[in-house]
């Protein structure tokens, strides 16, 4: 049995490292038909350092040894330098220099490094060639019953790097300056540059076998397919000067230990070798301890059923708030999650040919999804919910349940078809693919389900107690909090004076009737509700609570003491009518019978009673147009005391521009449509009536000269106008409300014309 130090990946992330162990593996003989290298190096390869652009070299000095150490050090590098893999640097002929390091390896043997991180790695730019994501790259094993593991010795060592980057890496040691001719190890960058180089000569000979850094695993469905595997990736090897560690290799084998984890015919399971070093862990004495268990443990986490439900206390006892006290609880959790280690769970390998379905579900604390194919695992999937989205309701926790989990098996999903099931039917209809998109429901749920058009997908519904599996995940939070930020809902609220969310939310609080149906959204019960509560019930799958607030969708439910002013906000502005303040208010809030107090309180409006006066409505021929800004109506309007107005109308739209002017000169009416046309185009006609301004010829000329068509209305019949004058009206109507304590005139004209453009138009 020999020794062999791994390195266990956390495949919860990218390639991040938690943690290291020494593992036992059977090194049985590779095969001998192929007498591999002693000494490798990579041929026709160079390995390249790119520095940021601007940054200057950094030298440092060698630091002081210990006496009774610097006899072994100075040793060391020598025969490095009888190796090849160092060379020796007359001083001063460096501009780069890093302080060195002395590691002491497991055998007691003394390891040489340098610190690139306080100077090299600062200054060198980062490498995006990606790393071997080992959740994903067992797949290549599905169907395989042999293994074999080849080793490459020394690593980056075989790499050989070119004049520059050698004289990036020099270290500054006690006998001087020495320069790497090989990739070293310690550079941000080496990880990245050794996995392209050993795929560029092994990554394409076959398709079942994964490469990791220098470790590569090798499937085959039968002995001589294995050999025959074998036989050719050594001879790539071979031919590139690449040499393997035979001590460290395995040859044929039906179960072996790869990265962590033992791969068989049946799938794939913790390794036994490491399982046993974690059964003999004690309990930790710090917060230190338990986070390297917790992370070790994590690693495993997939395979260990209920796992949420078994780490909680650990994980309430790392909280930087909470004194670490190891007690009774802790304990059982502590023993109980290494005895299931033990049980042996297998995930199956991922098939590319069989069908895959992803099972979802969701409670008050965590989020769950279950990849599978033919009723078997392949991965599991599960993470608590931040404080904000322990808030989301029911439905939005299952939605966010199905999002995160398609974003987060997307490797496994993205260009295939899966069966996607969830608990809660209404979701059903939601995120069908084949349907169009609800037109009213919470922004934060269309928002999820326009991500999962990204995604080939048939949506089932299937009742909780039939994917129990699924739901148990989901019951009780285990992992850390997701580091996504939570997606903030846009509520649509026009900016008040008289409207405020602090105020919506403290008058919510004193709502009991709100209050209650907060708390039946949380819980989502919605048995015995009272005769006020029916309305919400209706719609009971569009609610939701933001920052405290009950939305319908995107829109604000306020509570009884604030709905007037919520009318009162929208209505007094410019005063418009019974159907226009409901148009509006409908784009920003909700509750029951809304229609009904608007219309009281515009009829009992004095302003209105005052200001409006009733007018025949005429009939209008003017054709109907297809696209906007085809025809636009023009009129001035004057209101006393405040001044002069030139207007214009979209006959298409309705869209109003309303530009104060000084005077009715036929130049300042050309200014304006200068002004006007160069931020929107140039319309096909301009209709005016017969007023003087209006008709100068110059204007006419310029007009025409653009591509504008002047049209005047036949005399003493302004209707002909109707588009223009009924703003003419609207502006005036509107203007007449103003007064200064309503701030400047400029700013009340802005305000106007956003609740005017933002009304729904026929």
């Amino acid at each position: 049995m020999n020794i062999v130090r791994i390195i266990v990946a956390d495949c919860t992330k990218n390639h991040g490292l938690i943690g290291m162990d020494v593992l036992n593996i059977n090194a049985t003989k590779l095969v001998n038909s192929i007498e591999p290298l002693v000494h490798g190096r990579l041929i026709n390869y160079k390995a390249n350092i790119l520095l940021k652009n601007g940054v200057q070299p950094t030298y440092f000095e060698a630091r002081p040894l210990p006496i009774h150490i610097k006899p072994l050090v100075v040793d060391k590098p020598n025969g490095m330098i009888q190796q090849g893999l160092l060379q020796r640097v007359p001083p001063g002929g460096s501009r780069w220099a890093s302080p060195f390091v002395v590691v002491r390896k497991t055998d007691g043997d003394l390891r040489i490094c340098a610190d690139y991180k306080i100077g090299v790695n600062q200054k060198i730019c980062s490498d995006s060639y990606p790393i071997p994501n080992i959740e994903t790259v067992f797949h290549k094993m599905a169907g395989m019953k042999y293994f074999a593991k080849i080793d490459l010795k020394g690593a980056y060592h075989q790499i050989e790097m070119d004049k520059e980057a050698q004289e990036i890496t020099t270290v500054n040691t006690p006998i001087g300056l020495l320069r790497w001719t090989c990739l070293p190890f310690g550079i941000k960058t080496a990880s990245a540059i050794f996995q392209r180089a050993i795929e560029s000569v092994v990554g394409d000979i076959i398709p079942n076998m994964i490469i990791f850094q220098d470790d590569i695993c090798v499937g085959a469905k039968n002995a001589e397919e294995l050999k025959s595997n074998l036989n050719k990736i050594l001879s790539k090897l071979k031919e590139s000067r690449m040499s393997i560690n035979k001590r460290k290799s395995v040859n044929e084998t039906k179960s072996l230990s790869f990265l962590g984890y033992e791969l068989s015919e049946k799938g794939v399971t913790p390794d036994r070798n490491l399982v046993s070093k974690i059964l003999g862990i004690s309990p930790p004495n710090n917060k230190k301890e338990l986070e390297s268990f917790i992370g070790l443990i994590n690693f495993y986490g997939r395979h260990i059923d209920k796992y949420a439900e078994k780490i909680l206390p650990l994980n309430n006892l790392r909280k930087k708030r909470v004194t670490f006290e190891w007690r009774k609880e802790h304990q059982q959790a502590f023993e109980l999650l290494k005895r299931n280690l033990c049980e042996e769970p297998v995930v199956k390998v991922y098939d590319i040919n069989q069908d895959l379905e992803l099972t979802t579900d969701a409670s008050e604390k965590a989020i769950s999804g279950i990849l599978s194919q033919n009723g078997h695992p392949v991965l599991y999937l599960s993470r608590t919910l931040s404080d904000a989205e322990t808030r989301y309701s029911n439905i939005e926790r299952e939605a966010f349940a199905i999002v995160w989990s398609a974003h987060r098996a997307r490797h496994f999903l993205l260009g295939r078809k899966f069966k996607l099931i969830s608990d809660h039917r209404p979701l059903e209809f939601i995120f069908d693919s084949n349907k169009e998109l609800p037109k009213v429901t919470s922004g934060r749920i269309l928002r999820w389900a326009i991500q999962m058009m990204a995604f080939d997908y048939e949506i089932s519904y299937k009742k909780g107690e039939n994917i129990p599996h699924a739901d148990a995940l989901s019951r009780l939070s285990f992992l850390p909090q997701d580091e996504e930020k939570d997606q903030e809902t846009f509520i649509h609220l026009v900016e008040s004076d008289i409207v405020n969310l602090e105020q919506i939310i403290k008058e919510t609080e004193n709502d009991r009737v709100l209050m209650d149906i907060k708390t039946r959204i949380r819980k989502n019960n919605w048995s015995r509700c009272s005769v006020t509560e029916r309305p919400y019930k209706s719609i009971r799958n569009k609610l939701t609570i933001e920052k405290g607030i009950v939305c319908n969708g995107d829109l604000i439910v306020p509570p009884k003491t604030m709905r007037k002013i919520f009318i009162k906000s929208i209505h007094d502005d410019i005063h418009c009518g019974i159907m226009q303040t409901q148009c509006r208010l409908k784009l920003e809030a909700w509750w029951p019978g809304y229609c009904q107090d608007v219309e009281d309180y515009v009829k009992n409006c004095e302003k209105c009673a005052e200001i409006k006066v009733k007018k025949e409505r005429t009939l209008h021929t003017w054709p109907s147009e297809n696209k906007p800004w085809c025809r636009v109506h023009m009129d001035h309007a004057h209101v006393q005391g405040i001044g002069l107005f030139l207007i214009l109308v979209v006959s298409f739209s309705g869209w109003p521009e309303v530009i104060k002017v000084n005077n009715r000169e036929a130049t300042t009416v050309k200014a304006v449509l200068q002004s006007v046309f160069s931020r929107n185009g140039v319309p096909e006609v301009l209709v005016s009536d017969n007023a003087a301004e209006f008709h100068d010829t110059t204007l006419h000329q310029w007009l025409k000269k653009v591509g504008c068509v002047p049209y005047k209305t036949p005399p003493y019949h302004p209707q002909s106008n109707g588009a223009a004058e009924r703003m003419v009206e609207t502006v005036k109507m509107g203007l007449r409300a103003y007064s200064p304590d309503k701030g400047l005139l400029c700013g009340y004209l802005s305000r106007m014309l956003l609740s005017y453009r933002t009304i729904p138009h026929a």
